[in-house]
């Protein structure tokens, strides 16, 4: 186990800003690092917590709902720092991405991409005139007015 930890050691870089320990080997498409042991590749960040902290617990079947997951509390796909790592179910694991926001599809203002709010939404959705001058008046593409006239944008404000 020593050799995997001297090896699993010289691909990480620590970033003194944040305190995260990054992978600096192979990256998956999402971000996660993959390590590579006894012919098998694993996550770099799982193999971070049973080096330094211990086993993952696994259970008897295999529903993906109960396995536990390694958590980052930094967020960072690449971090592999234990201090940064915990053990979760999937659910403690999209509840925690819920809480800070940083599941894919935001609605709405919550979206950091918006430029409108709710209200602003609604007042578009209830506005008489024609597409182009609603949208001249709120700085928006004349499709966003079509899109949330006819209910497929901002579709929630509906509910």
């Amino acid at each position: 186990m020593i050799a995997h930890k001297e090896r699993f050691e010289d691909k990480v870089c620590p970033e003194p800003n944040t305190g995260c320990h990054l992978w600096t080997a192979s990256l998956r498409k999402d971000g996660y690092g993959r390590f590579r042991l006894e012919g098998e590749s694993l996550l770099a960040h799982r193999v971070a917590y049973e080096l330094y902290i211990g086993p993952i617990p696994s259970t008897t079947d295999c529903n993906l709902y109960d396995t536990m997951s390694v958590c980052h509390t930094c967020d960072v796909p690449s971090c592999v720092n234990p201090e940064h790592l915990f053990l979760g179910t999937h659910a403690d694991n999209m509840n925690d991405r819920n809480e800070k926001r940083r599941q894919a599809k935001q609605k709405g203002s919550s979206n950091g991409r918006a430029k409108l709010t709710e209200a602003e939404a609604l007042e578009i959705y209830n506005a008489e005139g024609t597409h182009q001058a609603i949208a001249d008046e709120y700085g928006i593409a004349r499709s966003v007015v079509s899109g949330i006239k006819n209910k497929q944008l901002w579709s929630h404000i509906h509910e």
